[in-house]
């Protein structure tokens, strides 16, 4: 995924031994945008059956707002499925705009969120659409970082939350695997960490993280 500049943002492919290929996004109303933080997360995914998965911006209809969002397509550019989109400069209680990361599994299980400040949601579902609600933000679970999901669904998320013991926001690695599970009902791959701790994440088909 390349910024172009005046050249225009372009996901490039390269097949080793088989040519090379590559989708305009200007062709589909997208650019890069703000999103040339890549460096900090993973915002273009892709698997075996050729199903990509990025994160870009594009002006709404109107010019009422610069919106990012979630998209799919497969290495042709032949066509764009939006998963999510939404304001970048949306109130808090309005649908959230993704963060910096979105994840895909082999078998084209879908995640990402949009979890910042209390709102937004951890979502999930097929990399063709549509994703769905699995951990809502509220007042328990705050901003989220780094994520990935398995095969099975299983999607394991850097995100802050309230510790009730201490009684302060912590960070860690918990695991969600359906609606709106409560703390004490997740898998915890580590947790009480510094605000400022933000590990990468992965998850495996076994589970491991």
């Amino acid at each position: 995924i390349r910024d172009g500049g005046a050249a225009g943002s372009r996901i490039e492919f390269k097949s080793f031994g088989g040519g090379t290929s590559e989708i305009d996004f200007a062709s589909h109303g997208l650019s890069l945008g703000q999103t040339a933080h890549v460096s900090l997360g993973k915002t273009l995914q892709i698997h075996d059956a050729g199903h990509v998965v990025f994160i870009a911006e594009r002006t709404a209809s109107g010019g009422s707002c610069l919106k990012r969002g979630v998209y799919s397509t497969d290495k042709t550019g032949s066509f764009l499925t939006t998963l999510h989109e939404a304001c970048l400069n949306a109130a808090k209680e309005d649908e959230q705009p993704p963060n910096v990361e979105v994840a895909l599994s082999s078998n084209g299980t879908v995640a990402f969120s949009t979890i910042r400040d209390g709102g937004g949601a951890i979502y999930r579902g097929q990399a063709s659409g549509p994703v769905a609600v699995l951990r809502e933000g509220t007042g328990f679970f705050y901003n989220t970082g780094s994520l990935d999901v398995n095969d099975a669904g299983r999607v394991a998320v850097q995100i802050e939350y309230t510790d009730g013991y201490v009684g302060s926001s912590m960070r860690g690695v918990l695991l969600f695997n359906s609606l709106n599970q409560e703390r004490d009902n997740l898998d915890v791959a580590i947790e009480k960490m510094g605000i400022g701790d933000s590990p990468k994440v992965s998850i495996n088909n076994l589970g491991q993280v």
